[in-house]
């Protein structure tokens, strides 16, 4: 490099000329405005800023809104619900149709001795509500199957550190790593650290191998290691619409309560006697009573709730709703505004993030559960591995809101092999191979009774098979 240039924060250039700090961006502005509106932020790395007392904080205030707010509660568990639905099922894509049947058959009765759904449901509001779920892949007598694997499930108070390590690159909260950033082992305590008693005994965590662990969270930033709860930007909003909600019916009982008060212009020597300041007395309801002379009877106007009421409750919800990934009407369940047209824009984006999170769980758990499935099930039943056999996941599918038009539209799609039957199906929940072979049944049933199919006008004007 010439002399003629020099090093000046890391960038070159000519000697002798100078170039002001200059800010292009608004946020990068400095002053007492500025630094006002973010007087709290940091530079913090993702793990400090995730530290265990503040993940501890929010998680509890978590659980107090999901437990006392309705709409709190109503948001996680529909979340939960169209996330998992009635469980994910397999489907092997092997070329013996046989075999796949029976291995899916066996599969979907281990899902139910275990009750996989459920879990899967439970896992899924505690990373929407702490911010991470833990499972490990145990062996458990007591399971109804062949295969006696079973998911043991522990909320994120389980995982701690242990007393004589440190956070370090090797470990943290609860984490042991290798070098490459690996997990190789979870400190889990045996009960909850605040169960009656436990929490006297100062407990100690036992490490468990991480090949047998399931951690699930959500990852916002690179290195991030634990999770933080996603109702956390939008707790305020809940206990804000919580609160507000209560005064305005204060509010109301308070004008309800009190009837009226009374006035009078006239001095404390000519008032009446028996009326006193601040004198209170029951009034019958439909009945005209004598006020004492000089005295005026005012009704108390009964202002609340107030003509905004209703659309404050309604920016919260929607405000709330958006870092969730869920639209109004169904974090309100309440439609009266929608159309067909806004109804469906909205649930394209919000069935967009339930698939994005059914591929997580399918990559971070069902695919790990089922490698264990597949290994325990192939010894017990003399086969060879299956672990090169593909397989896919099937999931509930969604109600569309016009069934009519988007019947339309996929057959159009089948006319031009711009989708498959497969992906039809699928879109519902349902295996095409099953559906071919029960709709063969059906016809096969329907010619043996001499019974005429039915046959509807395609959208192109020719005729199909209903």
């Amino acid at each position: 490099m010439s002399d003629a240039y020099t090093k000046r924060n890391g960038i070159y250039s000519p000697s002798g000329m100078t170039y002001p700090a200059k800010a292009s961006f608004d946020s990068a502005q400095s002053g007492p405005q500025m630094a006002k509106r973010f007087a709290y932020a940091d530079n913090r790395s993702p793990n400090q800023e995730n530290n265990s007392a503040t993940r501890a904080q929010i998680r509890s205030r978590a659980r107090y809104e999901t437990q006392n707010s309705t709409y709190a509660r109503g948001i996680t568990l529909t979340i939960a619900n169209d996330t998992i639905g009635t469980g994910p099922r397999l489907q092997l894509l092997s070329k013996n149709s046989n075999f796949n049947k029976q291995v899916e058959a066996d599969f979907l009765s281990w899902t139910k001795a275990i009750d996989l759904a459920e879990k899967l449901r439970a896992i899924r509001i505690g990373r929407l509500v702490d911010g991470e779920s833990i499972g490990e892949m145990v062996t458990n007598p007591g399971v109804n199957s062949e295969v006696q694997l079973d998911l043991a499930l522990y909320e994120a108070d389980y995982l701690v550190a242990p007393d004589f390590d440190q956070n370090s690159n090797t470990h943290y909260d609860g984490i042991d790593y290798d070098e490459y950033g690996n997990p190789t082992k979870y400190w889990l305590l045996d009960e909850h650290p605040d169960d009656i008693g436990f929490a006297s005994l100062m407990p100690k965590p036992k490490a468990h191998n991480a090949s047998a662990i399931i951690h699930y969270f959500r990852v916002d930033r690179a290195g991030q290691r634990r999770g933080i709860s996603e109702m956390q930007s939008s707790l305020e909003l809940f206990n804000m619409l919580r609160t507000y909600t209560k005064s305005t019916l204060d509010a109301a009982e308070t004008a309800a309560n009190h009837a009226g008060l009374l006035f009078t212009q006239a001095p404390p020597e000519q008032q009446a006697d028996d009326v006193a300041a601040f004198y209170e007395e029951n009034m019958t309801r439909n009945m005209m009573k004598a006020l004492p002379f000089g005295w005026d009877f005012r009704q108390l106007k009964a202002e609340q709730p107030t003509t905004s009421y209703p659309a404050f409750k309604n920016e919260i919800i929607n405000e709330i709703a958006r870092c969730l990934n869920v639209p109004f009407n169904v974090a309100a369940l309440n439609s009266s505004e929608y159309n067909y047209a806004s109804g469906r824009l909205d649930h394209q984006a919000y069935f967009r993030s339930i698939s994005v999170e059914q591929a997580n769980i399918e990559t971070t758990i069902l695919n790990r559960l089922y490698e264990v499935w597949s290994m325990e099930y192939a010894l017990l039943r003399g086969l060879d591995s299956m672990q090169f056999v593909r397989h896919n996941w099937h999931w509930d599918g969604f109600e569309n809101i016009d069934p009519k038009k988007s019947a339309e539209a996929r057959e159009i799609d089948l006319i031009n092999n711009a989708t498959t039957y497969a992906q039809v199906y699928a879109d519902k929940g349902l295996d095409w191979e099953e559906q071919f072979e029960q709709r063969a049944i059906e016809k096969k049933k329907m010619e043996s009774l001499g019974l005429v199919e039915n046959t509807t006008k395609s959208t192109t004007g020719d005729k199909e098979d209903a």
